[in-house]
């Protein structure tokens, strides 16, 4: 029975011991100025930092447009810590777009030095034309997945206006996480809030992880188009075991009194 205690007692101890170890890391800071066409297309400045102390590499910038909106993809390769990437970025429009502003997005993908792929989301506007604003806002959950499991992501949005509107909903995401559908249509009552949810799930995202995800909500109205951005969270946790960690600790401590009780018993 001794004998079996402390091989148990070995075993757990191995089970809840965690050496922390500090590893080197990449964080990608994305900065691009809303583009404003002008005739059929429009130049804006877009700067990529790498905030972390390990460079990222095959680093590159692609778009997120509304349909019939243009813009190449751009290639930065390795991406050294702290060395900002500045170049511009030309939109084209598509022929009879509706003045106004149009949401849009760039997505940084990137490899680790293992060549394992990341990717980061930055929202904004192409305003074509005229410069539009909206009293509407957005609130999106925060919400957490696992490798099996997804979650339902919500958006909440308020029409201050005293007018009906019919939006257009997008959402954008990391090439890590994924969703059922990307795009949804929203009626917004006046004076009033609409919601409606999101499935996502994770494709390739690593437990531990956080990511900044964005929806965007656009309606056109008097032959103008309007548009307005709303953040949130997706955290990646780890799968919950069959015996969780306390579970373990607290077993570990019965068969320490165990132990302790037999040797002070054999000794008495």
């Amino acid at each position: 029975m001794e004998r079996f205690i402390k091989s148990v007692f070995a075993i757990l101890i191995v089970l809840v011991s965690f050496n922390a170890a500090t590893a080197s890391f990449i964080s990608i800071t994305t900065d691009i100025k809303g583009v404003a066409v002008d005739g059929n297309q429009g130049v804006s400045r877009l700067s990529v930092v790498n905030r972390g102390d390990e460079a990222a590499f095959d680093t590159s910038v692609s778009f997120h447009l509304q349909e019939g909106f243009t813009a190449e993809e751009v290639f930065i390769g390795r991406l050294d810590p702290n060395i900002p990437f500045e170049t511009e970025i030309v939109v084209k429009t598509p022929a009879g777009a509706l003045p106004g502003v149009y949401p849009a997005a760039a997505s940084v993908n990137y490899r680790d030095a293992n060549s394992y792929p990341f990717s980061a989301v930055t929202p904004f506007n192409i305003v074509n034309s005229r410069q539009t604003t909206t009293a509407i806002f957005a609130v999106l959950d925060e919400v957490s997945v696992s490798e099996s499991r997804g979650a339902e992501l919500k958006l909440t949005v308020k029409n201050p206006d005293p007018v009906d509107r019919n939006a257009n909903v997008m959402l954008y995401l990391p090439r890590e996480l994924e969703a059922e559908k990307y795009s949804k249509k929203l009626f917004l009552p006046a004076r009033g809030n609409a919601e409606l949810e999101f499935e996502v799930s994770s494709f390739s995202a690593l437990p531990g992880s956080s990511y900044a995800v964005f929806a965007a909500i656009g309606f056109e109205e008097n032959g103008m188009m309007h548009a307005t951005f709303a953040r949130g969270t997706i955290t990646i946790v780890e799968e919950q075991p069959l015996v969780s960690n306390s579970a373990l600790k607290a077993v570990l401590a019965v068969l320490v009194l165990i132990f302790l009780a037999l040797q002070f018993r054999r000794k008495g």
